[in-house]
């Protein structure tokens, strides 16, 4: 492979690998809430 295709595989994902961490970051530190009321059935 050419240096600039190793250049941007290493870019890509980074890229994609720090949007999964931040993600999972995200969701760690504020948790949905939400569902357990929206999944409640009133009679």
């Amino acid at each position: 492979m050419s240096l600039s295709a190793i250049v941007m595989m290493v870019v890509y994902l980074g890229v994609v690998g720090g949007g999964l961490v931040a993600g999972a970051v995200v969701m760690a530190t504020h948790p949905d809430e939400t569902a357990g009321e929206l999944a409640v059935n009133e009679k």
